[in-house]
């Protein structure tokens, strides 16, 4: 998947590319502004995602999915590469967000980015299914095989409890 997202130019690649280098949620990712980024320490503040309204409509909201989930994480010099990227180019929206439809003037959705995963996956037949939480298991189940600590893990992912942690690993060492 990151070989095929580097030959590629498409809008949606560095969202998918930084929820595999972080284990962030994609509504984490969706919602990073300009200020959650500190690239003299390589650092990212999570603060807020994506959410729905109660009629289904994509808004900001003012947390994250939990308690736990308010977090800095530090990132990996792949992680780092994708936000320079990014953050070359203008911030130029309403709510500072560092990924933002701007052909639309709206919000990139976490529904736009799995269908794009989708299309990928038909086209390069990379698993038998994928979707954007597959890439935060992913990175979990990487992690414990390089040998980093659950706890520190737990804190990373904004996990309040291990067992769901725990998940998030089980499905791939299945």
């Amino acid at each position: 998947l990151i070989s095929i997202l580097k030959q590629s130019n498409h809008k949606y690649k560095n969202i998918i590319l930084l929820a595999l280098y972080t284990g962030m949620r994609i509504g984490e990712i969706l919602a990073i502004t300009r200020d959650n980024v500190n690239l003299k320490e390589n650092t990212l503040t999570i603060e807020r995602t994506l959410t729905q309204d109660k009629n289904d409509k994509v808004i900001l909201g003012s947390t994250t999915k939990t308690s736990k989930g308010k977090r800095s994480i530090y990132l990996s010099n792949n992680a780092v590469s994708v936000l320079k990227e990014v953050m070359q180019n203008n911030i130029l929206n309403t709510y500072n967000l560092v990924f933002f439809d701007y052909t639309k003037n709206t919000f990139i959705t976490p529904n736009e980015i799995n269908c794009y995963l989708q299309r990928l996956n038909n086209k390069y037949n990379i698993c038998p299914h994928i979707h954007t939480h597959m890439l935060r298991h992913t990175y979990a189940t990487r992690c414990i095989e390089a040998g980093m600590s659950a706890k520190v893990l737990q804190d990373i992912l904004g996990h309040r409890k291990f067992k769901l942690l725990w998940i998030h690993i089980q499905v791939f060492l299945k």
